[in-house]
């Protein structure tokens, strides 16, 4: 076994346990009569950047792996379980409105956000995908993410978090249909 399928099976681990509860809880917050339309939303792009980060985590394969850099690979997938944590919320939370939920932990969710989005802005300089302080594409797209948390965290109104996650949705879609160079996608 190499170092990088050690690695990988870790990873995809903590991957795999943010997946159970985002897709377990996905339907019965859809389902209820207490849906709020920007958590459905939401609820969709945690998956999409899910898939993006694990499909994207195949890029450091040929790395030669250190305890630092394996815990570093383990951050992205504990940043997505908490952002499932807190748009999910808590069971006494469920059985009212989600969007009750959404705005509760609107500050943390997007906090969280802002760091996964700096995770990966940093880590293509520490993994060596980028040179320091050289932006690439895959960067330009971290820093929209940042750009988003901000937002999400200085515009409380329905109508700008609508607005926030219609443009994360895009920017989702397009880093998985745009060819990204070194450090990208996949």
């Amino acid at each position: 076994m190499s170092q990088f399928e050690y690695v990988s099976v870790a990873v995809s681990l903590v991957y795999a346990l943010a997946f159970s509860r985002l897709l377990g809880s996905a339907l019965a917050a859809l389902r209820s009569p207490a849906r709020y339309s920007v958590h459905a939303a939401w609820l969709l792009a945690l998956f999409l950047i899910g898939a993006f980060a694990w499909w994207r985590f195949w890029t450091v394969r040929d790395f030669d792996w250190s305890g630092p850099l394996f815990v570093y690979a383990l951050v992205p997938p504990a940043i997505i379980s908490l952002l499932v944590s807190a748009l999910i919320g808590d069971d006494a939370e469920k059985s009212r409105s989600y969007r009750d939920v959404f705005v509760r932990n609107r500050v943390l969710f997007f906090g969280l956000y802002g760091l996964l989005s700096l995770n990966g802005l940093l880590g293509t300089w520490l993994f060596g995908l980028a040179p320091w302080f050289k932006v690439n594409q895959f960067q330009l797209f971290m820093i929209a993410g940042l750009v988003f948390s901000a937002a999400g965290i200085a515009l409380p109104s329905h109508r700008a978090q609508v607005g926030i996650v219609t443009c994360v949705l895009i920017w989702l879609v397009a880093g998985f249909l745009l060819p990204l160079s070194s450090g990208g996608g996949g």
